[in-house]
């Protein structure tokens, strides 16, 4: 049986301090007259009090709580389920009122509910949360709070532990992305021909200076009378970098809707479908914390991302020039870097500029902020990246990603 006790037990507290003013009301009487009515109700006052706190004591003995979570991870958007239930050992006592409540940092997490328990009793009940914020968030434990039926004394007590639960970024569908490849010999399917020597042959051709004599096809060399080498297939690949700007004082927007919730989805969207095509991702991001995993494929490195994404923060000082300086080193003609950022510093086009003169392909997602309530003007910043011919996409409040990013490559894409 489900009751709202809610306004009685906001009122116990005021209900013990009249029964005790009383108490010594009638007390001070009993002495003073020596009137026998005053020493009974002094009595029975003194005997609702000892019972009352008796019943509160043996309450909180009575009552078990188990509570069991589906712990773990889910995303932005999913649910987190936790099934409870609370049990009434005492085979004669009703509880008559039982307070729970669940102690959690997650938004429209956690609160009280109040029920009452008959002898021998199990009430069990289901919560659904839906998360709507990624991050790290603690769960538990649960408070429990029983009282005596006049609701004189409480006893609290807790049960279970806390347990952590990690609620990724969002991840949407870009079927519309084509990033620009690198030149890496793998195991892609789009190909082109090459000098380099792999173990796939597509055909020969006629001997150029510099072919490798390893590569001379003697049989058909012999029957048209001149050097003949093979032609080699290269299958296209790529290892993409994500560079995520998590400068603090260029972000704009709050909580869902801000450039900071668009980038992480944006970063995770990205390496989730390239992940998921078999390419090695991998992240660079400065924020409260410092991300730098390399590039690779798998399940485990999208984990690793995803954990990452659902935990930073917006907070660093390094502006995405000087995160892009500080890792150009590890960015070559195998690579894709895609940045992605709100900034509308100019000068940080200048390093992407310099990283393809590397031959390093790049890409930018540039998160409109003025659309977020912030400032600044794009334009200069497009101008300078399309004459950098660095292919970009811009996404403002409201866009749908999925159609958003868009390249609309007419150039070999993986």
């Amino acid at each position: 049986m489900i009751r709202d006790w809610r306004p009685h037990i906001k009122e116990m507290t005021t209900r013990l301090r009249v029964v005790v003013a009383m108490l010594l009301i009638f007390t001070f009487m009993a002495v003073s007259t020596n009137y026998g009515l005053y020493y009974r109700l002094t009595y029975i006052l003194t005997l609702v009090l000892v019972l009352s706190y008796l019943w509160t004591w043996a309450n909180g003995r009575w009552i078990e709580v188990s509570v069991d979570r589906d712990v773990g991870s889910t995303r932005v958007g999913g649910w987190l389920e936790e099934r409870i239930s609370v049990t009434n050992r005492s085979r004669f006592a009703p509880v008559g009122w039982v307070d729970l409540h669940e102690t959690s940092d997650m938004p429209d997490h956690g609160g009280e509910m109040v029920i009452s328990l008959p002898n021998s009793t199990i009430a069990k009940w289901t919560f659904k949360t839906r998360c709507k914020q990624r991050g790290r968030f603690s769960l538990g434990p649960v408070s429990v709070i029983s009282g005596d039926p006049l609701g004189l004394f409480r006893k609290s007590r807790s049960f279970g532990k806390a347990q952590s639960f990690l609620v990724y970024p969002a991840v949407m569908d870009l079927p519309n992305l084509r990033l620009l490849s690198s030149d890496l010999p793998g195991d892609n399917a789009s190909r082109l021909h090459t000098h380099a020597v792999t173990p796939d042959a597509a055909g020969v051709r006629e001997y150029a200076p510099g072919d490798s004599f390893n590569s001379v096809h003697w049989k058909t060399t012999a029957r048209m009378g001149k050097l003949m080498v093979k032609e080699f297939e290269q299958e296209e690949s790529t290892k993409i970098w994500i560079v995520l700007d998590m400068q603090g004082d260029i972000h704009a927007g709050v909580e869902e809707e801000s450039t900071e919730e668009y980038g992480v989805t944006t970063a995770a969207s990205i390496a989730d479908k390239y992940l998921q095509a078999g390419l090695s991702v991998g992240l660079i991001a400065h924020g409260d914390v410092a991300i730098n995993l390399g590039p690779k494929p798998g399940i485990n490195q999208r984990d690793l991302i995803m954990e990452g994404l659902a935990e930073i923060r917006a907070r660093g000082a390094m502006a995405l020039g000087q995160v892009l300086g500080a890792h150009e080193h590890v960015f070559n003609r195998y690579c894709t870097v895609v940045v992605i950022t709100p900034s509308t510093d100019e000068s940080w086009p200048g390093s992407l500029q310099r990283l393809a003169q590397k031959r390093v392909q790049t890409s930018a997602v540039l998160l409109e902020a003025h659309t977020f309530g912030g400032n600044g003007n794009l334009l200069p910043l497009v101008g300078s990246l399309a004459a950098a011919q660095v292919p970009t996409c811009l996404v403002s409040k409201g866009d749908e990603l999925g159609a958003a990013l868009d390249f609309g490559y007419a150039r070999k894409t993986v």
